[in-house]
């Protein structure tokens, strides 16, 4: 069944193939330096980039792969997930999304790592390369099942 021949609407099975595709796959959390208590006050972050060309992708990954190998000595960090929504050839206008997903002790600790020469130089490799969309916010204790739910909702809402 294809788009044209349900009169230009999605139905059944293939709605919901099509939602399955666009939910995001998270990697298994990367855990920090810092352990958060249920009572310690968090900072979340997550990023949605998405690449203008194909050819891009397999790139930006290996960067964010490498980028994640010493994280976790970063201070102030406390967890990170990656998260991707992979393209589909036989939906050319979907390309991949990807992302992370990551918990600081604090403003100052994501500041650090922004700032950290390793992320400046993906940054400035990747910038023009594809559209970024990133959002923060504080909690009031770290909880791994909220962070996500959260981010998915909003990775979700920005990958539509």
């Amino acid at each position: 069944m294809t788009e044209t021949n349900c009169g230009g609407r999605l139905r059944g099975a293939m709605a919901v193939e099509l939602l399955r595709r666009a939910t995001p796959r998270f990697t298994r959390v990367e855990r920090g330096r810092e352990a958060a208590g249920a009572s310690t006050p968090v900072l979340i972050s997550v990023t949605d980039f998405k690449p203008y060309r194909r050819r891009d992708v397999l790139g930006m990954v290996l960067a964010a792969l490498r980028l994640r190998m010493g994280w976790y000595a970063i201070p102030g960090a406390v967890a990170l997930w990656l998260w991707a929504i992979p393209f589909d050839s036989r939906h050319p206008r979907r390309l991949w999304a990807s992302g992370s997903v990551s918990v600081w002790t604090d403003a100052e600790a994501l500041h650090g790592f922004v700032q950290l020469p390793r992320h400046v130089d993906i940054m400035r490799q990747y910038r023009e390369r594809g559209s970024l969309r990133s959002t923060t916010w504080a909690s009031e204790r770290y909880d791994a099942k909220e962070v996500l739910e959260r981010a998915r909702r909003w990775i979700e809402g920005q990958a539509a």
